[in-house]
């Protein structure tokens, strides 16, 4: 079989010398009309790179009572115009470097988004920015704890935190235990290593019962649990030292950003991530599925969040930028019959030239390409993952 040609979006993917790295921060905005009188509806992803002040916006909206004239992030100046397709319902999407005074307030949640239409001039729906609120399962047991024991006791709940304000809540049921509760924490660390408490927390029964817990944390402390450094620990009358412990952790790796423009399907292809975000783990999968059958496609890294749409050759828009930028070899799979693509990373030499081991606190963003029908190309969403 013919291979196929990547004109096109393979156009952008020239290899560039490897840039400085930095972290991505994805917020969203829920756009609606605060006073309830307009049916409008819209979100917006929002993704700030904190090193090169890049800002770039993408999102939709929906059953207005007129057409969209403008749309801006505000602060209350506007930082940033959206581009929109006017009408009651469509895409808003907009991109801009900013300075260091106006990332710091994006990411503080000081600025919103305001959607203008010919109905209500001044605003018809609006959202404020703000990382979303995320619940982080915890399941542990004996194996777990540091050190470990043979208690047959187990931890398993979750904790929510909001990174916007640092406030966390804890629920995690426990049960089984050898011995008696004599204390329960939140605590800061990585697997097999424990570290300071964050939280203290209460707990309903001597063996088996609910751990509870609300706090405040700094936003340093709101980031290590919401991307999986720190634990849940139970100290027992006959395990001083910890009986039971638990990882608060997602299986899914990073945050995904820029959603996909629908394929033939009439929907877009779901990009994921799965492992482990320590780097010296080397446990990282990507999975892309809700694609077109039987269709060539690969897998694409770049060290920067950028949006390029619409895209010649494409009907999907490309999700990454600057340098470096490449794709995974195999250069080319194909999606099968379950309409998939599979790869399992190798984070000691991603694909540049020469090869690039992914070194704690970098950030990298990846995104998957593939045939659509009829004679055009797609793109999945994308997710961006800060390693440790």
């Amino acid at each position: 079989m013919r291979a196929p040609s990547f004109a096109g979006p393979l156009a952008l993917l020239a290899l560039l010398c490897p840039a400085a790295l930095a972290e991505v921060h994805v917020l969203r905005a829920t756009l609606n009309d605060p006073a309830g009188v307009s049916a409008g509806l819209g979100e917006v992803e929002v993704t700030v790179n904190d090193q090169t002040g890049q800002v770039t916006l993408h999102g939709h909206y929906g059953s207005l009572t007129g057409d969209v004239v403008g749309a801006h992030l505000h602060d209350p100046a506007i930082l940033i115009p959206l581009q929109h397709g006017g009408g009651t319902a469509g895409e808003l999407f907009g991109e801009q470097v900013l300075g260091p005074a106006d990332l710091a307030t994006i990411l503080a949640g000081g600025t919103w988004i305001n959607v203008h239409t010919t109905a209500n001039p001044i605003g018809e729906i609006r959202g404020d920015v703000l990382y979303p609120r995320e619940t982080i399962p915890c399941f542990g047991n004996g194996t777990q704890n540091v050190p470990a024991t043979a208690s047959g006791g187990y931890v398993s709940g979750g904790v929510l935190i909001d990174r916007t304000t640092g406030q966390v809540s804890v629920q995690v049921p426990y049960g089984n235990l050898t011995f008696p509760v004599t204390g329960a924490l939140l605590g800061r660390g990585d697997r097999g290593s424990n570290g300071p408490t964050l939280l203290q927390l209460s707990w309903t029964g001597a063996q088996a019962g609910v751990l509870t817990g609300t706090g405040q944390l700094t936003p340093d402390e709101a980031r290590d649990v919401a991307d999986g450094f720190s634990y849940v620990q139970i100290l027992t009358s006959g395990y001083p030292l910890g009986e039971v412990r638990g990882q608060v952790r997602t299986a899914f790796l990073g945050r995904r950003y820029c959603e996909a423009a629908p394929t033939s399907l009439g929907f877009g292809g779901f990009l994921i991530g799965v492992g482990d975000a320590v780097a010296s783990r080397n446990d990282a999968t990507l999975q892309a599925f809700d694609l077109p059958t039987n269709q060539f496609g690969f897998f694409l890294v770049g060290g920067g969040s950028g949006q390029v749409f619409p895209l010649t050759g494409s009907s999907g828009r490309l999700c990454l930028s600057g340098a470096p930028l490449a794709r995974f070899a195999p250069p080319v799979m194909n999606t099968g019959p379950f309409g998939r693509l599979d790869l399992v990373l190798d984070l000691t030499s991603l694909p540049f030239s020469p090869q690039v081991a992914v070194q704690p606190g970098d950030t990298w963003n990846f995104q998957a390409w593939f045939r659509d029908t009829p004679a055009t190309s797609n793109f999945t969403n994308a997710i961006t993952v800060t390693f440790r």
